[in-house]
């Protein structure tokens, strides 16, 4: 089955296109694109109009990767800016209205889970792991043994929160 899977997480949008079959997962497209949803979310607890619109014109974009791909399930997950917006519901309804993509919030520990499945996946002859995953919102520390995920934890603690937190202004541009 062709899957579309989209990770929305406070700083990129991630597009992965697979054919899955079993446990075989073939690659057929790996894309990201820088969104910030999440800027100014650390201070004002909400998604910003400005913000939305880079997310969906990039949604956007992805949907046609999605369609001219033939892809028959797509999944859709949020992150950190997603977790922790009080506007969430109502950017969670809008993007359904607009795109027809309904959106998953990931918990903290989901997300850690998935973050340490991710980094091993293909990995051969895996015993103790930890992994450490840094986004724009959070960072995700994971432990397990060989591809079993046994506990993690996310932290506050991203690249863009950090920038916005420390920057009067950004030195990152877009």
């Amino acid at each position: 089955m062709r899957t579309a899977v989209l990770d929305i997480g406070t700083n990129t949008v991630l597009l992965l296109i697979a054919e899955v079959e079993g446990q075989n997962l073939r690659v057929l497209k790996d894309d990201h694109a820088i969104a910030r949803l999440g800027e100014g979310v650390d201070r004002t607890g909400r998604i910003s109009e400005e913000a939305y619109q880079r997310f969906l014109s990039i949604l956007r974009e992805h949907e046609k990767s999605i369609q001219s791909m033939n892809v028959q399930r797509i999944i859709a997950v949020g992150t950190s800016a997603l977790r922790d917006a009080k506007n969430r519901d109502e950017i969670l309804r809008r993007t359904k209205e607009e795109t027809g993509i309904e959106i998953e919030i990931l918990t903290g520990e989901d997300e850690a889970r998935w973050s340490y499945v991710g980094a091993l996946f293909g990995m051969n002859d895996v015993e103790n792991a930890t992994v450490i995953d840094i986004g724009g919102g959070s960072t995700e520390i994971s432990f397990g043994d060989g591809h079993e995920f046994t506990h993690g934890v996310s932290l506050d603690i991203g690249a863009l929160r950090l920038t916005e937190r420390c920057f009067k202004t950004s030195p990152v541009t877009i």
